[in-house]
């Protein structure tokens, strides 16, 4: 089956993208599905009723029962003491959430407490982590696909539809994620936020889909969910055309009656007499599953290297172990990409030309500041593109990249990089403790600030306008980087070329490299 599947996927082309669902989670972490989830939380709060009233109530439409559960729970929650029983719940949450906000706090702290299953299933997961997609789908709300795709972008809700994103190496949570409790869709208020926006979803999928072949994994055949997400689909296509896609919808199903795993042609029935030709894989092991994807070879697809030469003058196409070959990307034919197995050498000066550093905007070193990667050569991004935006930009890092160098000090940066202005030697000044701290106003608050535990604590009880003023005034002490990296980067889209945004920035740079 591992052959005939690798084949497969290798005939229809392109990377295939993974399609996750509940099934997926409760083999790995023991999350339920969403009537055990419900039924579970209900036993840890305050409701009027049992949890078979609201059930019965609801005749088994999810998000009705949702919303039945929200409701009660938002009227008895105001009567608790919910600042001892929920802490993390605060006041500031509240203030800015709606009444579904106080049940989605409770099922996000809930799902957090899910850990991996018993030791048998280990080197499965291990297999998982080694599998070659270009990226993931989900209606999950639990972070187990982040921790295993660690190098993989996540995009919450509608934050696909409007984040510049590349359908490649990256997590789409379409019914949101545990990581921001609102963004959970779990009542029948949230489907009608999600069916209006439906068409924008809609349209993204659709390039997914046409692109890549798509393996769905955790899902029944019967699944109203993913039925009713591939029936929106293939509502833009016309009927005629359904059968191009016999071979890039295929599902896998868990049995546990199947000895060895089967490969067969199937339907997938998507409502009003529709049946979809698909490809249908059973098995109670998936480790054969990985072992084929883990054989897919890693293209680079058209659209990832269109956006790539912008930056990079040069790249390497190599078909043979040791083979080099340097092309002008001004001159590709993109026609013929299909033929090439690109290999980009990040990092080496003698591929990347100096006029590609100069094409770097501060948005691009920015993200390379918050990212654990080292994608920049930093003698040249320091030669080639300080120079010519840092003279116009207020607060900028640069620890970062004089680490790399070995340069200790302004005055061995000018020595080195004679090319540097004075206006920009006197900006760089600017990037220290003091100069990055607020205005005398704000100064009065430090101990008051420093009354919050740490970061984290800071972070979950102010907004983020304070926040990004309040953590100048934190002790260093406080500030875990890690917190203060994944909060730079969640909010990084929205907030990048704000000053505060940039001086938050900075502040990490100064403490991490300098």
């Amino acid at each position: 089956m591992v052959d005939e599947l690798v084949k497969h996927l290798t005939d229809v082309g392109n990377l295939p993208y993974l399609f996750v669902g509940s099934g997926f989670s409760r083999r790995y972490i023991g999350m339920e599905n969403w009537q055990d989830l419900l039924e579970n939380v209900c036993k840890q709060i305050n409701l009027p009723r049992p949890f078979p009233y609201y059930l019965t109530e609801s005749n088994k439409d999810y998000p009705l029962l949702g919303r039945l559960i929200s409701d009660a729970f938002y009227e008895s929650f105001y009567e608790l003491d919910y600042k001892t029983q929920y802490p993390y719940i605060s006041d500031e949450i509240l203030k800015w959430g709606n009444k579904d906000t106080p049940l989605k706090y409770v099922i996000s702290n809930y799902i957090g407490t899910k850990s991996l299953l018993p030791k048998h299933l280990i080197d499965e997961i291990e297999e998982l982590k080694k599998i070659k997609v270009a990226g993931v789908i989900t209606t999950n709300w639990d972070c187990f696909l982040e921790e295993i795709f660690i190098d993989f972008k996540t995009y919450i809700g509608q934050e696909m539809m409007f984040a510049e994103t590349l359908n490649f190496g990256e997590i789409f949570k379409i019914h949101g994620c545990s990581s921001k409790p609102d963004s959970l869709v779990l009542t029948s208020r949230d489907y009608v936020d999600y069916n209006n926006r439906n068409a924008y979803l809609t349209a993204k999928l659709l390039t997914i889909f046409v692109e890549h072949p798509i393996v769905f994994l955790g899902y029944s055949l019967s699944d109203p969910n993913i039925l009713n997400i591939i029936n929106s689909v293939f509502q833009c296509i016309q009927k005629e055309n359904y059968d191009k896609f016999k071979d890039r919808l295929i599902f896998v199903e868990y049995d546990d009656s199947i000895i060895d795993p089967t490969f067969m042609d199937g339907t997938l029935p998507i409502g009003n007499g529709i049946f979809l030709p698909i490809k249908h894989i059973k098995t109670k092991d998936f480790s054969a599953i990985y072992t084929a994807l883990q054989k897919m070879e890693q293209t680079i697809p058209t659209k990832l290297l269109v956006r790539l030469k912008d930056m990079f003058y040069e790249f390497v196409v190599s078909n043979k172990p040791g083979d080099k070959m340097y092309i002008d990307v001004n001159n590709i034919d993109y026609s013929k990409l299909d033929n090439i197995q690109a290999a980009f050498g990040f990092g080496v000066a003698d591929i990347v030309h100096d006029y590609g550093y100069r094409s770097i905007s501060p948005k691009d070193i920015l993200t390379d500041i918050l990212s654990d990667s080292n994608l920049y050569v930093a003698d040249k991004l320091l030669t080639s593109t300080y120079s010519q935006i840092i003279g116009n930009i207020e607060y900028f890092p640069i620890y970062k990249y004089l680490k790399a160098t070995g340069v200790t000090s302004l005055n061995d940066l000018k020595t080195q990089y004679p090319s540097f202005s004075d206006i920009v030697l006197s900006r760089l000044k600017k990037i220290n403790f003091n100069k990055l701290m607020p205005g005398s106003g704000y100064v009065a608050h430090k101990p008051k600030v420093n009354l919050y535990n740490d970061l984290d604590d800071l972070i979950k009880n102010e907004d983020i306008s304070h926040v990004l003023i309040y953590l100048h005034l934190l002790d260093h002490s406080k500030i875990n980087l890690i917190t203060l990296q994944s909060f730079l980067n969640d909010n990084f889209d929205k907030y990048y070329n704000k000053t505060d945004f940039r001086k938050a920035i900075c502040l990490y740079d100064i403490l991490k490299y300098s």
